[in-house]
């Protein structure tokens, strides 16, 4: 009888052993959850707070293009002109439909080479680009019936790029203190690379304007320019110098939109995963 009654407290006291090492098992386990949670939790307020962050400065920067500031009184007249003309379109017909385009939101410049590029085109960086010479046509009377400014308008007319000497072309890229031909760095959509061509044809970029005076007497039909934006001319003309903030904005704007955009698709994403995650983790807790 002594043993069966040590035997049945044994086999108690096993059990209550068992149950509470599930007891701390289930403790530690929710602990765990809830560091887990506690980190997700964390990570959703710092993603939220860098895609408003993103957000907001997109918004921002759209705002600036689509109001076109930073162009000419002209230029955003006939831009505003088009716009009123397109509003309730759909993006397919209003993409149909669109006559004008500042050679800015045509072309895409890599960050090292967009001060170069500034300083190449100068004003022609806000020509607006029409396939319709009768269409730019209309918009000279409209400027001058407004009184609102004066623009510039370029249409290859279709015209074909004259032909050039490859191996100019060839030399060029391996002489020394040439790090690049604009036409070879740049971005354009395929229907515009004839008047891009055309405004950038014969552009290299030197290491320094020095280099580039070297270089005018075996290539003078060349323009040469630097990165900080000193340039020299076919005609021998030498502009540089000093300019705090070299760019004019144009161009870092629409590359500044096109990287927030991405930007804003990523911390989406993470926001998204990280929520998921959060939520998931917060019914274990609630099951333990």
């Amino acid at each position: 009888n002594h043993k069966k009654i040590f035997d049945h407290f044994e086999r108690e006291r096993q059990t209550q052993m068992e149950i509470l090492n599930d007891v701390d098992a289930l403790r530690e386990q929710k602990t765990q959850l809830q560091s887990e949670y506690a980190t997700k939790e964390e990570e959703v307020v710092e993603f939220k707070d860098k895609l408003n962050e993103v957000v907001s400065r997109l918004y921002g920067l759209e705002n600036l293009r689509d109001n076109f500031e930073g162009f000419q009184e002209g230029v955003k007249s006939v831009m505003f002109w088009q716009k009123e003309s397109l509003e309730g379109l759909s993006e397919e017909e209003k993409e149909a439909r669109r006559n004008f385009l500042p050679v800015s939101d045509i072309v895409r410049v890599p960050e090292q080479y967009e001060v170069a590029m500034e300083a190449v085109l100068g004003p022609k960086l806000q020509m607006l680009v029409s396939e319709n010479q009768e269409k730019s046509l209309e918009a000279v009377e409209y400027l001058k019936e407004q009184k609102s400014g004066r623009s510039t308008f370029y249409s290859a007319g279709g015209q074909a790029l004259e032909s050039h000497d490859g191996s100019e072309v060839s030399l060029m890229k391996g002489m020394n203190g040439v790090q690049a031909l604009l036409t070879d760095v740049i971005q354009v959509p395929e229907k515009h690379q004839q008047v891009v061509g055309k405004l950038l044809d014969n552009v290299a970029v030197v290491e320094n304007i020095r280099a580039g005076l070297d270089l005018r007497g075996q290539f003078p039909a060349w323009t040469f320019v630097t990165q900080e934006g000193d340039v020299v001319t076919p005609e021998g003309m030498l502009s540089g110098g000093y300019k705090g903030d070299a760019s004019s904005g144009v161009l870092k704007r629409e590359r500044e939109i096109d990287e927030l955009k991405k930007a804003k698709e990523e911390w989406s994403g993470k926001l998204a995963l990280a929520t998921a995650t959060m939520k998931t983790v917060e019914g274990k807790v609630k099951q333990v």
